[in-house]
């Protein structure tokens, strides 16, 4: 037994009962002795445990202690920091303040517990502060930093910079708590520092001169580098130096010098100073008392105004000059050509020149006190040069423009204005100072020169146009001569009940159509040929009156308006009809519901004027002939055009572009011109200016000798053109001719030569190369001189016509022509009386 109480104390639960098993176990053998073991295990398990628990008391009497000690600690620390340390409810209400905070704020703790906190914040800060806190809240900020100014109980803003934690307990917030420091000595210490450094750099780095002087005697005791610089001294020379020995008025220094030490206020003064080279320096000083490492000092601000004084009396010396430019220029201003003309800020003039007495028509009596545009500019215009003259009051300069302006005695003139605004030195505007030059006559003499400028170019224009129209007319012609000349010889061998027959009759047709077009390009190149004869437009109108009436229709009103004396023209009839139609026509297509059309005749003389203004015009006689419409009118832009071949303004297939252009073509063939006016809406006149002749005979019409067509004469042909050449010949054989070709001029006079047969006539193209149809004629004409000539092109120039390369009443047949109009035209010359045609 006693064993067993040994082992229960010496050894461990689990090993005293393995130890029992293994030593006891053959002796028990009896329920008695097992149960008192199982006493003896429960005991000593009891055992154990109550050592566990005495071991656990103690364990936490001694933690109790340490948390005991610890709070007390930081109880102590709380309670002797220098920081404000407080806590809050969750709503921001104070539940603890430390003493700090008391003290800095003056409020005893009961009167901040309770007390939310925005409470003790500068009242403008309030918000702020609030909202940086709930915005800190919505994002769960762990700790944040934050200044603001706090007011104290005595009133008293004080700078406070705290962190703050959030204080949670189960996943809710239930307050913060905070430390806090007073910033506002520090800051005001770093602020005092701060300026120390800023005084300190504005004294180093100041643009103007400073100096330090001892009150009691004057002595430089210290200056920045402003003033070393200025007077050229080195600083460690200038500290051995007193405020005496640089001025140049030692008296009046002396006496300044003794106001300030006594603390009276001198103000401003100027003053000159010697430099160290012994020049002279002028200054603008500013001086006061100060205290200078604890003694009495004078701080002297020196602006040196060297370079404005001497600014000063250049302008000083320019103002004298002014004056006298002044006077100089008010004698000028006198004598000048050109209106000058002064008004105020309410733009009443207050100087009128003799120039603008003379310009205008007013006298300056009349004008001095009154707004001049109200008496020069028309009514309407007034507010548009109000507005310029509100631009140059903001200070623009009108360097130049042109103004309708009217004179006192109602004549209406253009002149030309130059503004400025006049200013004080400070800039505020008193008035406008403008000059004014009569230019309607140059402008009138621009107009005129753009005017033929622009004459000029499209004359210019038309005649290359014309160059090139002529050019296709010639060489259409001679396709549509062999054209309509086969067409017109197959068609005499073929049934007219045939097919063949219509086909070739449709082919006829076109070209003879094409023909008319070639005629037009012809009539527009002036490379048409002419038959003119002494006519009375009077009575051409008269004749056309019937036939123009049926064709523009009943919708549209004709009227003719004739002079009794009007004067004769030498023209063409057939192209002076062809122009009276066409215009007629194109102003009908003007008016297509309905107007009025004038077609009127008039004796006019043009002037030397008009002729300066109109290109290509002579001075002299004309007869006028005019067409009128009440159309739509015709824009500025369209009339640059309207006489060129091919320019319409109608729907596509509605015009062929060639009407007017024929009608200029005509004009300028003629001898005349031809002038549009126009406006749109208002509708449209053509007039046309023929030259008007005295001579009244009327040119000879050749008689009909013969009405047949065939002869059995010899023809000598003459012509570059294959295609025509052997057309012409076939012609003339089937009429009965015996037919002599050749291919150009060389070759028909070698023929001329050669040939042992009498050839009666000689039919030559006009131009071909290198011998021309009159050099050959007048080559072959002392070869041959019996015998006649015709010439043929497909165009005519002006100058081969009217200018005597071929007489008058030469016979020409135009190309493209039917077998019958050749085979008459031969027919006629073979049967004249005619010796020569050439």
């Amino acid at each position: 037994m006693v064993l067993f109480v040994v082992c229960m104390i010496t050894q461990p639960l689990d090993g005293f009962a393995h130890w029992v098993a293994a030593h006891y176990a053959s002796s028990i053998d009896d329920l008695t002795t097992i149960s008192i073991l199982g006493v003896v295990g429960v005991a000593m398990f009891a055992w154990r445990r109550w050592q566990e628990l005495q071991a656990e008391v103690l364990r936490r009497e001694v933690a109790e202690a340490k948390v005991e000690e610890r709070d007390h600690a930081y109880t102590q620390i709380v309670e002797q920091a220098d920081e404000l340390i407080y806590t809050t409810d969750a709503r921001g209400h104070f539940r603890f303040c430390n003493p700090a905070m008391s003290k800095r704020l003056g409020y005893a703790e009961a009167e901040l517990i309770g007390t939310h906190f925005l409470k003790l914040i500068e009242p403008t800060q309030r918000e702020s502060v609030g909202s940086f806190y709930k915005q800190q809240l919505g994002e769960h900020a762990r700790k944040t930093y934050h200044e603001f100014s706090a007011v104290t109980k005595a009133g008293e803003e004080r700078l406070i910079g705290q962190t703050v934690q959030i204080l949670h307990e189960n996943g809710r917030v239930t307050g913060f708590q905070a430390v806090g420091q007073d910033l506002t000595e520090r800051r005001r210490i770093e602020e005092a520092k701060r300026q120390v450094t800023e005084y300190q750099n504005l004294f180093k780095l100041a643009s103007d001169p400073i100096l330090i002087f001892d009150a009691a005697d004057g002595a430089v005791v210290e200056v920045n580098d402003k003033a070393c610089a200025t007077y050229q001294i080195a600083r460690k020379e200038f500290l051995k130096k007193t405020l005496f020995d640089f001025t140049t008025d030692k008296h009046g220094t002396f006496d300044r010098f003794q106001k300030v030490r006594d603390g009276q206020d001198i103000g401003e003064f100027e003053t000159t100073h010697n430099r160290s080279d012994g020049s002279q320096a002028h200054f603008l000083i500013n001086t006061t008392n100060i205290e200078y490492h604890g003694r009495p000092a004078v701080l002297s601000i020196n602006r040196d105004i060297t370079q404005r004084k001497a600014i000063e009396a250049e302008q000083s010396k320019l103002q004298a000059e002014r004056d006298q430019l002044l006077e100089q220029l008010q004698l000028q201003t006198d004598v000048m050509p050109l209106a000058f003309i002064l008004c105020d800020a309410s733009y009443r003039t207050t100087y009128w020149n003799p120039a603008a007495e003379q310009i205008f028509g007013y006298k300056s009596s009349e004008m001095i006190g009154l707004p001049s545009h109200k008496l020069l500019v028309v009514e309407e215009s007034q507010g548009f040069v109000e507005e310029i003259f509100r631009k140059i009051a903001g200070g623009e300069i009108l360097s130049s423009s042109f103004s309708d302006n009217v004179t006192k005695d109602g004549r209406n003139i253009v002149c030309e204005w130059y503004a400025a605004p006049l200013t004080k030195p400070d800039g505020t505007f008193i008035g406008i100072m403008s000059m004014a030059q009569d230019v309607t006559e140059q402008r009138r003499a621009e107009s005129e020169r753009r005017s033929q400028a622009e004459q000029l170019r499209q004359a210019q224009k038309m005649e290359v146009v014309g160059q090139l129209a002529g050019g296709i007319a010639h060489d259409f012609n001679n396709l549509l001569t062999a054209i309509n000349g086969y067409s017109d010889l197959s068609l005499r061998g073929i049934q007219p009940d045939t097919s063949l027959y219509r086909n070739l009759q449709e082919v006829k047709k076109a070209g003879l159509r094409a023909a008319s077009l070639t005629s037009q390009l012809l009539a527009f190149s002036r490379k048409q040929v002419m038959q003119p004869k002494v006519l009375d437009l009077n009575e051409v109108v008269a004749d056309m009156d019937k036939m123009l009436r049926r064709l523009i229709g009943e919708h549209i009103d004709l009227v003719t308006l004739t002079t009794s004396d009007l004067g004769a023209v030498k023209a063409d009839p057939g192209q002076i009809e062809q122009l009276v139609l066409n215009l007629s026509l194109n102003a009908r297509d003007a008016m297509p519901d309905g107007g009025k059309i004038t077609i009127e005749t008039r004796n006019a003389y043009l002037d030397g004027n008009y002729a300066a203004s109109h290109l290509s015009v002579e001075p002299g006689h004309y007869v006028r002939l005019s067409v009128t419409d009440t159309g739509c009118g015709i824009d500025p832009e369209t009339q640059k055009s309207i006489f060129e071949p091919f320019f319409t303004t109608k729907e596509v297939g509605k015009g062929t572009g060639l009407g007017l252009s024929t009608v200029y073509g005509i004009v300028q063939q003629n001898g005349g011109s031809i002038w549009v006016y126009s406006e749109v809406n208002h509708g449209t006149t053509f007039k046309i200016y023929l030259p008007r002749i005295d001579d009244l005979k009327t040119g000879d019409d050749r008689e009909q000798i013969s009405k047949s067509r065939h002869g059995t004469e010899t023809i000598l042909l003459v012509e570059d053109e294959e295609t025509v050449r052997n057309l012409a010949s076939a012609i003339l054989e089937d009429y009965g001719y015996t037919v002599f070709t050749a291919a150009n001029g060389a070759e028909g006079l070698t023929l001329c030569e050669d040939s042992s047969e009498k050839i009666d006539l000689l039919i030559t193209d006009v131009v071909m190369p290198e011998m021309s149809g009159r050099a050959l004629a007048e080559k072959a004409e002392r070869l041959r001189p019996e015998m006649r000539l015709i010439y043929m092109s497909g165009y005519t120039d002006d100058s081969v016509v009217r200018h005597g390369i071929l007489a008058e009443n030469a016979a020409f047949i135009q190309k493209p022509f039917l077998p019958d109009v050749l085979a008459s035209a031969v027919r006629e010359v073979l049967d004249s009386d005619w010796q020569k045609l050439c």
